[in-house]
């Protein structure tokens, strides 16, 4: 007898623009083409073209990390199994960008600046908003100058921002480890009593890497 043949189909994939590094909910199913019938099982790839992650049957649902920005295209693809053919889906469109600590948007000589970048990400944390958020913590070339302006992107970014993995950005773990890295503290100097009892990234190699990838 020969295999079943299948069709995949790419659902949600939110949230969308996403960013470089912040995980992308992705759903996916596979049915059966008439005639055909039965239940599928094995898995299903879902990729962006360089980044990849994996459903296996009868789960409905991957979490995708971009590892790049750019307009990208989704694809689902059924590897198939004993009984039913695989299939891969429809291209779907997806927008990640890419975050970077260069908050006030300053020229190249000031960006990643402790004592603007740096102060607006832990007042940011902290709940500060309007002019309380932005007094004294803008460089001379910034380019993002309007506290709403400000706000909007570091909301844009907040995922990135949970430096330690968490799940959550705060000022006292994440804000404290960002400003750390850019006045120049590595190792344990950066780590020290900065990390959240529950962090996924709890050597200093990892803290750094991730803040690193935030500054291209």
């Amino acid at each position: 007898m020969n295999k079943a043949s299948t069709s995949t189909t790419l659902g949600t994939h939110t949230p969308n623009p996403s960013l470089v590094g912040a995980p992308i909910a992705v759903a996916a199913s596979v049915a059966v083409t008439a005639p055909g019938a039965g239940t599928p099982t094995g898995t299903i790839t879902v990729s962006d073209g360089s980044a990849n992650c994996l459903i296996t049957l009868p789960a409905t649902g991957c979490s995708l990390t971009p590892t790049s920005a750019g307009a990208k295209t989704l694809t689902a693809t059924y590897a198939g199994d004993s009984d039913f053919s695989g299939s891969a889906s429809a291209e779907v469109g997806h927008t990640i960008t890419a975050a970077t600590l260069d908050v006030d948007g300053s020229s190249a000589a000031t960006k990643y600046d402790a004592f603007t970048d740096g102060l607006l990400v832990i007042r940011y944390l902290s709940g500060s908003t309007g002019t309380s958020l932005i007094t004294g913590a803008l460089g001379g070339t910034a380019a993002r100058t309007d506290a709403t302006a400000i706000a909007t992107y570091l909301d844009s970014i907040r995922p990135a921002l949970d430096v330690d993995g968490d799940g959550n950005a705060d000022a006292p773990t994440d804000g404290l480890l960002i400003i750390r890295y850019l006045l120049g503290l590595r190792g344990d100097a950066l780590i020290a009593g900065a990390l959240a009892p529950t962090a996924i990234r709890t050597t200093a190699t990892a803290i750094e890497a991730h803040i690193a990838n935030l500054m291209p």
